[in-house]
Parts: structure tokens; sequence; C-alpha cells
């Protein structure tokens, strides 16, 4: 739906007042078109991903994590994976060197109303409808920034979704100088 931009991650250069978000949607397509996807979809489930980060500070930035489930499941829940992770880190620090101050696994279930809402609203804009209820599951401190890529396919559910954000995060970005690469 909304590719993240690579050109941050590669130098950690999001500058204060900067934001990046990417959304990926999985779509209902015969298992013919492909298994991971046909098996993300109708059997986990999944239907978004969606990654905001932003420098709010000099020395702060702050990146958020989700991935929804179809809203109109039977039980009346949506249960949503959840990362959320910050560091102190300024930018243009060499990736290899960014630590997370922390980084969070979080369960967010949106009951009956609510899973509506949230759905129908993206991260892009910042804050979303809060969850019915959440609860944190792991919470870790000190570790490398590199090492959310791990937690990510470790902690949520979509290979799929996963597989396209990272690849848009290391995809080089398009020359803006008129020569072909």
């Amino acid at each position: 739906m909304v590719p993240a931009r690579p050109s941050w991650l590669s130098n950690f250069g999001l500058r204060k007042g900067m934001k990046d978000f990417g959304s990926y949607q999985l779509l209902n397509r015969p298992i013919s078109d492909g298994q991971a996807e046909y098996w993300d979809y109708d059997v986990k489930m999944v239907r978004r991903l969606e990654v905001c980060v932003e420098r709010r500070e000099e020395n702060y930035l702050t990146m958020m994590i989700e991935e929804l489930p179809r809203p109109d499941d039977s039980s009346g829940l949506m249960i949503g994976r959840c990362i959320h992770l910050d560091t102190r880190d300024p930018a243009f620090t060499p990736l290899g060197e960014v630590k997370m101050q922390h980084l969070d696994l979080a369960i967010n279930v949106y009951e009956d109303e609510d899973r509506k809402k949230r759905f129908d609203g993206s991260l892009q804009n910042g804050r979303v409808h809060d969850a019915t209820f959440r609860t944190h599951l792991l919470r870790i401190e000190g570790i490398p920034f590199s090492s959310l890529f791990l937690f990510s396919a470790m902690f949520l559910e979509s290979e799929v979704l996963i597989g396209e954000w990272v690849n848009d995060l290391v995809r080089p970005e398009p020359s803006t100088d008129g020569k072909k690469e």
C-alpha cells in the first residue's frame, strides 16, 4: 500500500521532525498466486502490517510496528501484534553502533467497535484508536538496533509482509541525477 523509504535506514539519517511510514497489505488471492501469501491470509488471517518511525528530537527516535489480523473474526476480537522501540542515538550514527533504549513486544486486543476503528485507522498519522486492552509480553533494553529484524521475524506472523517491509528498507533509492544505475 505504502512502501517504506529506504534512505533513512542505511545511514540512520532520519533527522529531527522527520517521519517514515510503511503499510503492507495481503490480498485474498488463490493459492496458485503464491502459497506463502495464501497461508498468511487464509490460515494465519493476517491482513496488514504498519510501520511508523519518527525522530522527535535530535537524540530521540521512536518506532511502532503493528500487524493486524482480519477485523471481522466471529469471536468479536481483533488481536494485533505490536513492537515499539526507541533509541537516544542521534541521526547519522553508524547503524552497527545504534542501540535501542528499549524494545517492547505487546498484544493489542481490539473488541467490538474498537476493531473497526483501529482497522480503519492508520499509523501514518501518528496516533491510532487505542486497543480495548493490551499486554506487554517482553521488554528488553540496550540491544543493537539491528536486532529489531530478528525480533520482528520471531514475533510477527506474516513472513510475506515482513519480507516486503525489509526489502523496501534495503533497496537502493532511485537516482535523481538522471543517470541509470
